[in-house]
């Protein structure tokens, strides 16, 4: 019996295919409350970009919340069709 490949077995992204932005930001969440002491590109790494990301995406608002801010986000960009 010839062995599967698991990246053709997950879409070509392993075990990873279905690791979601979201779980992202848990696991992080997770390890930022642990307030581990970290220093230099370890520290910048923690307090950058990913993390305004995850703030501007509201992830960690409860999910009815964050779809209400996503509604509000899609109205804000739509054109306005009075003009």
């Amino acid at each position: 019996m010839p062995a599967t490949d698991q990246s053709q077995s997950h879409g070509g992204m392993g075990p990873w295919a279905s690791i979601t932005g979201e779980d992202v930001y848990r696991a992080v969440k997770a390890y930022a409350d642990t307030h581990p002491r970290l220093a230099g590109e370890e520290r910048q790494v923690a307090q950058g970009n990913d993390a305004r990301l995850h703030a501007r995406r509201c992830w960690g608002l409860p999910k009815e919340q964050r779809d209400e801010v996503e509604a509000l986000r899609k109205k804000a960009l739509r054109p306005d069709d009075g003009l």
